[in-house]
């Protein structure tokens, strides 16, 4: 519908600090690839990175609450020891990794906190899945 596009251009420019002036002359070649992406992504009934994070990890932490990050050691051990088989990997190389992923700016997320350096959200995880860095694919 119309009127949920324009919503959602609204939104993304303001996440990604477009004032209204800016937002009247439109988006760059870069933050139109980055909006569409995010439609597609928002428009999948359930979204592929769910059922993965959820199936590794668990919707749910021990204390009932969502999960909404997963530690470095977890990710280790559920993802890359377990379901990659990556046995040689290190807690070292997991926070390497993680500090790489939680430099990214990925647009639809607005990042009023601080990261915690030692665990990664699902959104940086579905980065992960979908860069070159993950070799489930090789």
């Amino acid at each position: 519908k119309r009127s949920e596009l324009k919503a959602s251009y609204e939104k993304f420019a303001k996440i990604i600090g477009l004032d209204s002036k800016a937002r009247r002359k439109g988006l760059s070649f870069e933050q139109c690839c980055t909006f569409l992406h995010k439609i597609k992504r928002d428009t999948w009934i359930v979204k592929p990175v769910n059922i993965i994070w959820n199936d590794l990890f668990g919707e749910f932490m021990n204390n009932g609450k969502q999960r909404t990050s997963v530690s470095d050691r977890t990710f280790l051990e559920k993802f890359l020891h377990k379901k990659q088989g990556q046995k040689n990997a290190t807690l070292e190389q997991v926070r390497e990794l993680f500090e790489r992923l939680n430099r990214l700016e990925i647009a639809h997320v607005a990042d009023s906190e601080p990261k915690d350096p030692f665990r990664i959200d699902k959104n940086r995880f579905e980065a992960y899945l979908l860069g070159r860095e993950n070799d489930a694919f090789d």
